[in-house]
């Protein structure tokens, strides 16, 4: 089996395998409950996000100094990444605020939250073959 096959399925288990211990194993939080399970997503897809959408900026910048094709494709896989963290992040927002009595997504970080979703949506539509 090769190698990146190999790692990708054994990241692909523990992913699996922590989303099993953070619906079921994980205790039950006094006050929000079921809730705070939702937070083990919210929080770690925003981190994700945030870190895809750096080596994103990085492989673009590093692209446009060397010309090599591969810092692009690094730069386009980044916000690929960041663009499905992103995602998850959105949905499960208003999932973990609604039930302490809020919605997620108000205000200014609401906003530019979306416009990382947007920008870099509109970043991999321009690598789409048509």
């Amino acid at each position: 089996m090769n190698r990146r096959v190999a790692s990708s399925l054994i990241v692909a288990g523990l992913m699996c395998i922590a989303g099993y211990a953070a619906l079921f194993i994980a205790p039950d939080e006094r006050t929000m409950h079921d809730a705070q399970r939702i937070f083990y997503f919210h929080v770690s897809s925003w981190v994700a996000m945030f870190v895809a959408f750096f080596v994103s900026v990085f492989g673009c910048f590093a692209y446009l100094t060397t010309r090599s094709q591969r810092y692009d494709w690094i730069g386009v896989a980044g916000a690929e990444v960041g663009l499905v963290c992103c995602t998850i992040g959105l949905i499960t927002g208003p999932l973990w605020a609604n039930p302490r009595g809020g919605f997620g997504g108000r205000g200014i970080r609401g906003s530019r939250r979306l416009l990382f979703f947007g920008c870099y949506t509109l970043h991999i539509s321009c690598y789409a073959p048509w």
